[in-house]
């Protein structure tokens, strides 16, 4: 009988060394994959950038063609298709980010509102004007 609780203690000295050795190794497991993750996320900031760069150069560029098209009132959507003249092509990033701008009119024909989607790698960030309100002319 004691042969075989001294055969145990070795059994259960040898589990307990697996179970600790299997602990470390998903704890050291996941600490590589948040630091992986950690990573990524800061190469992601200056993709983030450039997307809140285009995005707000999309806006620029959908209010330039707004007053280009008509400089007496806002964005109305009897303006040529589509709604300025092809002399106006969209914003040119250097840094290799794009720019995709919709006008959204309300029934009577008036902008209520222009969104721009910025995009950058996988990242993508948006803004949106809105025209509500807003004077017909410049003060």
């Amino acid at each position: 009988m004691i042969k075989s609780l001294e055969n145990l203690r070795g059994q259960v000295m040898l589990l307990t060394t697996v179970v600790l050795s299997g602990t470390f190794l998903v704890v050291s497991g996941m600490v590589g994959f948040l630091m992986v993750y950690k990573i990524r996320q800061s190469t992601d900031m200056t993709n983030s950038t450039k997307a809140i760069l285009a995005a707000d150069s999309g806006i620029e560029w959908e209010l330039y063609r707004c007053f280009k098209c008509y400089s007496a009132e806002i964005c109305d959507s009897d303006c040529p298709a589509p709604y300025s003249p092809p002399s106006y092509s969209g914003p040119q990033m250097a840094n290799n980010s794009i720019a995709t701008t919709t006008v959204i009119f309300n029934a009577s024909g008036t902008a209520e509102s222009i969104k721009s989607i910025g995009k950058s790698g996988n990242t993508a960030r948006a803004f949106q004007m809105m025209l509500k309100g807003a004077t017909s002319t410049l003060p």
